[in-house]
Order: C-alpha cells, then sequence, then structure tokens
C-alpha cells in the first residue's frame, strides 16, 4: 500500500480517469462520488478517531449532485472535526465562489480544465510541506533531547531548513558567526560534536566526500515512510 493518500470527491468519471492517470503511480486514490458517500468513509471517523479511509490530501470538486461541498466544509468546521489539506476544484470562476473556498480553508482552487502540470506541481507541494513540518517537528524533538548547544543546535536548523538543497560551508560559517571572522576548524568542532550528540537519535550526518555532509533519518514523517537526505556543502573530514 501506498504511503502517499489522496481521496478525490468527484462525480465526473471523466476526471477520476484524468487524476488516476496523473497520480495513482505514487499516491493511494481513494474515489467518492457524493458528499453522503465522502462523509461516511473520511470525514466522520476522524471525529472518533476511527479512520476508514484517512487521506493525507483530499481533492473535492465544488458542486456535486448532493450539495455544494463548501457548505458542507462549513458543517464538518462547526463539529470541529480537523481536515487535512484541501484542493477544491470547479468549471467556475466565480469571485464569490473562490473566496469562500479559501474562507473555509482551501489550500488552493483549481479551474477546469486544469494541465498535468498543475495538477502534479499542487500535490508534490502540499506532500513536500507536509514532510518538511513532520521533519522541523522531529528535529526539534531530538535537539532538546540531545541537549544541543546554541551552535549546534544552529548547525541542525540550517540543515533542516534547507531540506533538499547544498548548504555552502561560508553559509555555515555565516550563520553561526554573522559578524565575526573565525578559523574555519571552529565550525568543524561544532559539526565533531554534533553528529556524536545524534548518536541512536535517528539522525545521523554522514560525510558523502570531501565537502559534502548529509543528514539522513529513516524514520517514517506523518506517513511519509521515506530516507530524508539533507545536504550540507563544504564541510571537512
Amino acid at each position: 500500500m501506498k504511503e502517499k493518500r489522496i481521496a478525490v470527491l468527484e462525480d465526473d468519471p471523466s476526471s477520476w480517469f484524468v487524476l488516476k492517470d496523473l497520480l495513482e503511480e505514487d499516491y493511494e486514490l481513494r474515489f467518492f462520488q457524493s458528499i453522503q458517500d465522502f462523509e461516511k468513509e473520511v470525514v466522520e471517523g476522524r471525529s472518533v478517531g476511527d479512520m476508514g479511509f484517512d487521506p493525507q490530501l483530499m481533492v473535492l470538486d465544488l458542486r456535486l449532485p448532493d450539495g455544494f461541498v463548501t457548505d458542507a466544509i462549513k458543517r464538518w468546521a462547526d463539529l470541529g472535526i480537523e481536515l487535512p489539506p484541501f484542493f477544491v476544484i470547479s468549471g467556475s470562476e466565480s469571485e464569490d465562489e473562490v473566496r469562500a473556498c479559501f474562507k473555509y480553508g482551501a489550500a488552493d482552487f483549481i479551474t477546469k480544465p486544469y494541465s498535468a502540470a498543475e495538477i502534479i506541481g499542487k500535490v508534490e507541494n502540499v506532500f513536500e510541506k507536509q514532510q518538511q513540518n513532520a521533519l522541523e517537528r522531529y528535529a526539534d524533538q531530538i535537539a532538546e533531547e540531545a541537549f544541543l548547544t546554541v551552535k549546534e543546535l544552529k548547525i541542525f536548523k540550517l540543515m533542516v531548513e534547507r531540506y533538499g538543497s547544498y548548504v555552502t560551508r561560508q553559509a555555515m560559517i555565516e550563520r553561526l558567526w554573522p559578524k565575526v571572522k573565525v578559523n574555519a576548524k571552529t565550525l568543524d568542532v561544532h559539526l565533531h560534536n554534533l553528529r556524536k550528540k545524534l548518536e541512536g537519535s535517528g539522525f545521523e550526518i554522514q560525510n558523502l566526500e570531501r565537502g559534502k555532509w548529509t543528514l539522513v533519518t529513516h524514520r517514517s514523517l506523518d506517513g511519509v515512510d521515506e530516507e530524508v537526505s539533507l545536504k550540507v556543502s563544504g564541510g571537512a573530514q
């Protein structure tokens, strides 16, 4: 079973076909044709902790045979039900409808017909943000448990902030000592101590090659169970 789950509320079978074609390879999809069925399988269980299908993203058509999805979202909010991020899709570009969707918490409003790049890009952005948020929560927990010093914490936070990208040695030095010129070996001492403190934490700082460091965890991050790699360029052996 795929770890990334999307619930789609859409009554048009042709839209199902398009979304399956674009997303099914990387995401577990569940389709619903009515608000009633969607509530029963996706929403109601969230209020009692008994999930039927527990999506990390919802894609909701604005107009369904049994009502407007904005009315349903307002009803769920009034009941105190916490929802995952959701998009609203519609063939209409009415300003009032768009405004209502964002008022009730939509992460985005997508107008039909939509392009493949638009859908894939928006979905990927949601999951990347969720993973980043989960990573930051996990990193905060580890930082507290490992009793990191101020300098070690700044290095660790910088690596987490730059998830998936490289950070130069100079950038690290500037983060730690923005107005002071220091010997580069001072940075190496803090990196060494940070690596030691993270042993057994689920995080490990690895030296890929001279000048490149990577922070790796294999811990599942809110259902996104994949290796997380954060790379820092410019470190010493």
